[in-house]
């Protein structure tokens, strides 16, 4: 057999091989890992949801994760705030434990799911919505959809829409595509303990269910945010006297990206008259899971505003 040919059968082997890798490792996770909260029908599929505090009532806090990470990134937040709050931390469709949807992943569509789960779930309204990057274009839209149902926003390092405007937009539409592929043939589970590196704060254990749900949440990632992409998203530039906290890590101001990043957090703070901006110490964009005490004290402070606003009004 020629060298040649013996090189061919290596590189249709390898991905072949990959594949099954990563098809036996798939089925592993999901025996591994199973659901630690409910499975949802908001219409044709099942979205994956982990109450906490119910009995507490109003308001709940929602949370919203960022393209590509899950519920489960929002777990040492929630547990934080403990059975003393009502909360609900969920996985978008195609995500976490979330069955995939066969509906268009627009913003509006990713809002109208979420409405229809927290009213199956019978959540008591109003809600506090907390977001983390992608999540709060997502966070913002759901408000626009259903102003009277929030009563407040935590942006956790959110995006900002004018960033999409700065995307080259073909090259990430291409590394999106590649980071499916090699998902699909194995790579990724080489990759990706490299790339979530935040992650190392967790035990062992945590760690290895964070990556294989993560592991998990990147198939549906180009279908997400192909949209966005493709035609931004339309939100109100104002959301009035809202209560908002705006959280945005440590900035490099050595480095242009980063201060592009800084402007549009400081940004987001103009979006409401009664809004409050905070900074962490580090320069991590995956706060939640990195200083999650610092989104929980944010809470707790708009939890607190509520109900002193309440009990003035009882006056």
């Amino acid at each position: 057999m020629s060298p040649l040919l013996v090189i061919l059968l290596i590189l249709i082997a390898l991905p072949l091989l990959g594949a099954l890798y990563q098809f036996v490792q798939d089925k592993r996770d999901h025996l591994r890992y199973p659901p630690p909260g409910e499975l949802v029908d908001v219409g044709g599929h099942r979205l994956h949801a982990l109450v906490m505090g119910r009995e507490q009532g109003a308001p709940t806090i929602v949370f919203e994760a960022g393209v590509g990470n899950s519920g489960v990134d929002w777990e040492y937040v929630q547990k934080g705030l403990g059975d003393e709050v009502c909360s609900v931390a969920y996985d978008r469709a195609g995500y976490g434990w979330s069955e995939a949807s066969p509906q268009p992943r627009t913003p509006e569509r990713i809002v109208e799911e979420l409405h229809r789960l927290l009213a199956v779930l019978n959540m008591p309204k109003p809600y506090i919505l907390v977001a983390h990057s992608f999540g709060g274009l997502y966070a913002r839209k759901y408000i626009q959809q259903y102003p009277d149902e929030v009563a407040g926003l935590v942006l956790v390092d959110a995006s900002h829409p004018g960033m999409l405007n700065d995307r080259d937009i073909a090259g990430e539409t291409a590394r999106l595509r590649r980071v499916r592929l090699f998902k699909r043939i194995g790579l990724m589970r080489l990759i990706l303990p490299r790339i979530m590196t935040h992650y190392n704060i967790a035990p062992k254990a945590e760690r290895a269910r964070f990556l294989a749900l993560n592991l998990r949440n990147t198939t549906p990632v180009l279908d997400e945010a192909t949209p966005l992409f493709e035609r931004g998203i339309d939100l109100p530039d104002t959301l009035g006297d809202l209560p908002v906290i705006v959280i945005s890590r440590a900035i490099d101001e050595d480095l242009k990206s980063e201060r592009r990043w800084g402007d549009f957090q400081h940004d987001l703070v103009n979006l409401s008259t009664n809004a409050e901006f905070l900074t962490t110490q580090e320069s991590n964009h995956y706060i939640p899971v990195t200083e999650p005490e610092l989104v929980v004290q944010a809470i707790h402070k708009l939890l607190q505003a509520l109900q002193d606003d309440t009990a003035k009004k009882d006056v």
